[in-house]
């Protein structure tokens, strides 16, 4: 899809003339990204028309000659990168992608307490600087009266479209939940992103011969969220799976991840069946739509299982291919908080020898997970002071289920939660009363991955943010870049976030 499509879709509540000069995803126009500073060694040369040229022109290609060298084997291709990875050569390979993190949201004029919350919590831990995808809740792209459902899954859908073909490699992580905070590293997230998709896909060769997986082109690649109570409203709609444990769980919406490539697939046929139930005056919901795709994708695969003919395979939606979708049973990348949350804490995993004992609560082994600690600590600034800067995460609270022993990534709040978490969960998040200083940091400090992970054979990944801009959200409808202070820097809006009474967040930079 077209660029001019996703101004299209979003117009009726933006001006599409207004577009960041800087898009390092590639859907500016030439003529927007020409605006270039030069080189400090271009500078140089241009301003030194006494020397003489010969001898800068000669500097100047053995100068390329050692970048090229310098520069990793495998790169970004097709877009201009607001920074120049290094690569060690000890490295037998090296990639570079992209991390989106996707919000989609109401349309508003202004930043809601929900959306910095999720900002703030993101920058705290260097996440990248996220997209927000806005959408009427009741009136469609034509301005006709629409579900809130269906504009949700259009708006993303068109988003996912408007991607440039070389970014389909990139990652994705869509917060279908507006009210999502994170407590963990990204490097956190992206390893138990791999690790729910590598046992799936090992359970999923335990079930199906190598030939119908590889011919079928069957396999998990997008995992999505699970709560333990149905998200949608009608009942006679939901689904449980069986997470183990004679225990159900029901696929959520309100978190999903994957490659770009097979995100934009899934959501291409949710738009298209969310269309179809509209036409046909259906009533639906975004779990309705999502669960639909899911039971057809199962049904996909146990035919495929008893090697039916192409044309018994076709189902009543025509639908023939596999959509990788798979659940986090464990709920390790987001726990969305139900109507009874007596089976979480907020704990401060005290370092021991031995697994911490904690006689007040049942099971009594808890113990912080590994890839936490291996993190890097939660406090740094640039100057050191007021922050516990030797703290490691045994030293902070961090939301807990005490029965699984798990630290999700992402702390949200169900459809049935009570509204008065809101307020005593966030006075507990880990980064209080620090978070003013960590903001500060998160601006000063200069563009670097936001997670680099090792592969088989020395090989690394590495992940960065789309965007060079450090504190503020990229509005997908006009791809145009809104600061912090355009957002989440009314006097009202910082005391709820900051709960410091120092007022607006000053930006530290000159």
């Amino acid at each position: 899809m077209k660029r001019e499509t996703l101004e299209h879709i979003f117009q009726q509540h933006h001006d599409p003339a207004a577009h960041d000069s800087e898009d390092s995803v590639g859907l500016l126009n030439e003529d927007e990204k020409r605006q270039t500073s030069p080189s400090p060694l271009q500078g140089k040369f241009a301003n030194s028309r006494n020397r003489k040229v010969w001898l800068y022109l000669a500097l100047f290609g053995i100068a390329l000659i050692l970048i090229a060298l310098a520069l990793p084997t495998k790169r970004i291709r097709g877009i201009e990168l607001p920074f120049i990875p290094a690569t060690p050569a000890s490295h037998l390979r090296q990639e570079d992608h992209f991390l989106h993190i996707v919000i989609p949201q109401i349309w508003s004029p202004v930043g809601t307490v929900e959306l910095c919350k999720t900002l703030l919590t993101a920058s705290t831990l260097d996440y990248p600087t996220p997209w927000t995808v806005s959408w009427n809740s009741t009136v469609d792209a034509d301005g006709e009266v629409a579900n809130a459902a269906l504009n949700k899954i259009q708006h993303v859908s068109a988003w996912l479209n408007g991607m440039p073909e070389e970014r389909e490699d990139d990652l994705v992580a869509i917060l279908g939940n507006n009210k999502s905070w994170f407590q963990v590293r990204p490097e956190v997230l992206l390893k138990r992103y791999l690790g729910i998709l590598e046992k799936a896909n090992k359970e999923l060769s335990h079930k199906y011969p190598s030939d119908v997986l590889e011919t079928r082109e069957i396999g998990e690649r997008v995992v999505f969220a699970t709560e333990e109570q149905c998200p949608s409203e009608d009942a006679g709609r939901c689904q449980a799976v069986e997470a183990g444990g004679k225990s159900v769980h029901y696929l959520s919406a309100d978190f999903s991840m994957g490659v770009l490539k097979d995100v934009k697939l899934l959501w291409q046929h949710a738009a298209s069946k969310a269309l179809q139930l509209t036409v046909e005056n259906a009533t639906f919901d975004e779990y309705t739509i999502f669960a639909s795709l899911m039971s057809e994708q199962e049904q996909y695969r146990q035919e495929a299982r008893q090697s039916r003919r192409q044309e018994e395979r076709q189902n009543d939606h025509g639908t023939s291919i596999d959509f990788g979708m798979t659940l986090d049973f464990k709920q390790e990348l987001s726990y969305a908080a139900p109507s009874n949350t007596d089976e979480t804490e907020w704990i401060k995993h005290i370092k021991t020898s031995k697994r911490e004992v904690r006689k007040w609560t049942s099971p009594p082994d808890l113990y912080l997970p590994k890839d936490i600690t291996a993190s890097e600590p939660p406090f740094w600034t640039v100057d050191g002071a007021e922050v516990p800067q030797n703290a490691t995460w045994h030293d902070v609270q961090l939301l807990t289920t005490t029965a699984t022993n798990v630290v999700p990534a992402i702390v949200q709040r169900g459809p049935h939660s009570d509204p008065l978490l809101a307020q005593g969960w966030w006075k507990k998040m880990w980064f209080q009363p620090y978070a003013r200083r960590l903001l500060d940091t998160f601006v000063l400090t200069p563009l670097m991955p936001v997670a680099v992970l090792a592969g088989m054979g020395g090989n690394e990944t590495r992940y960065w943010s789309p965007h060079w801009q450090r504190i503020g959200v990229m509005q997908a409808e006009n791809v145009k870049f809104k600061k912090w202070n355009d957002v989440c820097n009314a006097e009202e809006m910082a005391q709820a976030l900051f709960l410091d009474g120092e007022g607006s967040w000053v930006d530290p930079r000159p």
